[in-house]
């Protein structure tokens, strides 16, 4: 055992800027979900304008959630983010779970998900065997969790980099596909009437749940709120504006697809980006479209890699996870023992694929956690009447609502759909309650140290 007595404590280094922080949303939202969800939607409201009035909700309640966690984070500006705000609002058990949860499946099974979309794009450009395949993303979680170590200005610079990359690359197919005029604006008129009924309205809503998980991860530079310079200023632009911005061209690349496919077409290919980047480039379209995928693939495991660590960091601040978390490099000043616990699992699910089922599992619990960190806003409006708020959500409360709104629709569909998997993923949360005793009764009151 390292005797830690003397040694001098190690803070978080305060680096990120309003652009890292940015880049760190939209690098984190933009992942494979804009090449494949569109097809999952136009399954469910095969009409151009449904199609996009889905993407453009999304975004709006999306945009309505950052606001509102703009305001929680300049408020409560920790390393943890979410896991803060629910200790905050509701006390230690419901954040452990939620902090449990994003551990055991969300952040780690999102890492390794999103590493064998990598992997897959990536044996479409090269000739690979099998076994490479299936190594592939553990070698690109692996390497990224070493960057990541070295510092959280190391890991910002791959984000910046990559975000930059596939934010010009989706906004390039969009003016290319207007300008080389590749597509019939004719695809806009449906000759499908839209009827108002029931039926339309839970196909809108299974619709809107694919919408949401390609918008999903926007909430994760809330982790990382420690780091940033002016957390109070920074981490509300960020929130904001990497929303904002990926909303756009999410909605964009969709007027894209319906212009150079129209519903048709986007119903005839699963994945629609490829087939969309046939159109536009031709015979280079599968390598074109596959390099812009490894990109924002690249990019997105960096980002919720980043900044998972810091809630498994600020758990173990509490007393309610492994000690040996709570230790940050005296001289990187990055949660290295997080970092590896997280990069060990998340290569555990990518490897053996066991992420599938239980992210599936997990989606109805993980929205309830959604639910409750926003209106965390509400009920520390009245907790804590008094704490001071650098920045208030615009709108209160009828923001927060929208989000709330939207969200307890979304988990009731959700579980009338799918009861056996929302069950499920119920009982995975519940798993943590001994978990939550264990450390609570063992590791409470752990000191701070440092490696």
């Amino acid at each position: 055992m390292k005797d830690f007595s003397n040694k001098k404590e190690v803070s978080f280094r305060k680096a990120l800027s309003h652009f890292d922080g940015t880049a760190l949303v939209v690098g984190s939202m933009i992942g494979s979900g804009i090449f494949f969800v569109t097809f999952n939607i136009a399954k469910q409201v095969p009409n151009p304008w449904l199609l996009l009035l889905v993407w453009a909700l999304a975004g709006a309640v999306t945009i309505a959630g950052a606001l509102s966690f703009a305001e929680l984070s300049s408020t409560f500006p920790h390393a943890g983010g979410t896991y803060v705000y629910l200790k905050e609002a509701y006390g230690k058990v419901v954040a452990f779970l939620y902090g449990w949860t994003l551990f055991t499946v969300i952040q780690t099974g999102t890492i390794a998900a999103v590493a064998v979309a990598f992997a897959i794009a990536l044996a479409k450009l090269i000739h690979c065997s099998t076994l490479l395949i299936k190594l592939m993303p553990a070698f690109v979680i692996w390497i990224l969790t070493l960057i990541n170590l070295t510092g959280i200005k190391e890991g910002a610079y791959v984000q910046n980099f990559f975000t930059t990359i596939k934010a010009l690359a989706l906004a390039g197919i969009v003016i290319l596909s207007v300008a080389f005029t590749r597509g019939n604006w004719q695809n806009f008129c449906s000759n499908t009437p839209i009827h108002f009924s029931f039926d339309l309205l839970s196909h809108f809503g299974v619709a809107l749940v694919a919408a949401f998980w390609a918008y999903d991860a926007w909430f994760n530079i809330t982790f990382v709120a420690e780091e940033a310079k002016e957390p109070e200023k920074i981490l509300p632009f960020s929130l904001f504006w990497g929303t904002l911005i990926t909303t756009l061209l999410y909605v964009l690349v969709n007027v894209i697809y319906v212009y150079l496919l129209g519903v048709k077409g986007i119903l005839a290919s699963q994945v629609v980006g490829v087939e969309a980047g046939a159109k536009l480039f031709g015979n280079l379209s599968g390598i074109v479209i596959n390099i812009i995928i490894l990109f924002s693939t690249f990019g997105c495991i960096n980002g919720i890699l980043l900044a998972g660590a810091r809630v498994y960091y600020a758990m173990a601040r509490d007393g309610l996870f492994f000690s040996s978390l709570l230790v940050l490099h005296p001289r990187w000043c990055t949660p290295v023992p997080s970092l590896l616990l997280q990069g060990v699992w998340a290569t555990v699910l990518a490897v053996s694929g066991t992420f599938e089922n239980l992210f599936t599992y997990v989606i109805f619990g993980s929205w309830i956690f959604y639910l409750l960190s926003i209106g965390a806003v509400i009920v520390l409006r009245y907790k804590k009447p008094d704490i001071n708020r650098p920045y208030k959500v615009p709108f209160y409360p009828f923001l927060p609502f929208l989000y709330l709104l939207f969200g307890t629709v979304f988990t009731l569909n959700t579980l009338i759909g799918k009861p056996y998997e929302s069950f499920i993923g119920l009982g995975i949360i519940a798993l943590g309650l001994p978990g939550y005793w264990f450390w609570k009764k063992e590791l409470g009151g752990v000191s701070k140290k440092v490696l």
